[in-house]
C-alpha cells in the first residue's frame, strides 16, 4: 500500500500528527497509560539501542521477511511489514486497559515507520495516532543538520530493554 506516493498515500501521510520528543515525554508524564507509547522499531534495534523511558509496548512494524533473504544493501536480512500490526496493537492497547479511542504516541528511529505505522492504526479505526519527530535519533537533512529526536533532546533513556514489554 505504500509503494507509490500518490494523491491518497501523500494525504494521509500529512493527516498524521507529529509532536516533538518533549512534548511526546510531557505528554506521556502527565497522562501515564491514558496515552500510550509504542515503539514500532524492529527488535534487533531495541535489543542493541535501548528504548525510551516510557514506552509501554514495542510492537515493531516490520519483521524479518519469509522466506528469509539477506539485503546487501542494508547488511542486513529483508525486512516486510508486519501482517498483523494492527491486531498486535490492538492487542497489547486492550491488555493496557485501552481502546481505539486512546492516544497513541509511535516512535522509531528517524520518524519514518512511526509514520507508516500511524497511517495503518488510523485506517483500521485509531482515532488518535501521534509521531515522534525525528524517532529517536532524529534524521540529518541534506546539508547535514539533525533534526527531531528523543536522545538529541536528551530525554530518558534505557539501556536494558524490560522484556515484558515486547510483544
Amino acid at each position: 500500500a505504500f509503494d507509490t506516493c500518490d494523491g491518497e498515500r501523500v494525504a494521509k501521510i500529512e493527516a498524521v500528527n507529529v509532536v516533538t520528543a518533549a512534548e511526546a515525554w510531557s505528554r506521556k508524564q502527565a497522562a501515564g497509560r491514558r496515552v500510550l507509547m509504542i515503539d514500532v522499531r524492529e527488535l534487533q534495534e531495541v535489543e542493541r539501542t535501548g528504548i525510551e523511558a516510557g514506552v509501554d509496548a514495542v510492537v515493531p512494524w516490520v519483521r524479518v521477511a519469509e522466506p528469509f533473504e539477506w539485503d546487501t544493501e542494508r547488511a542486513n536480512p529483508k525486512v516486510e511489514i508486519q501482517p498483523h500490526f494492527t491486531a498486535l496493537v490492538r492487542a497489547w492497547v486492550a491488555v493496557l486497559g485501552g481502546d481505539a479511542t486512546t492516544p497513541l504516541i509511535l516512535v522509531c528511529r528517524d520518524g519514518q515507520r512511526a509514520h507508516m505505522a500511524a497511517i495503518a492504526l488510523m485506517d483500521a479505526g485509531h482515532r488518535e495516532v501521534l509521531v515522534v519527530h525525528g524517532g529517536t535519533d532524529g534524521y540529518v537533512d541534506a546539508d547535514g543538520t539533525r533534526h527531531g529526536g528523543w536522545k538529541p533532546a536528551g530525554l530518558p533513556w534505557i539501556a536494558q530493554v524490560d522484556a515484558a514489554l515486547i510483544y
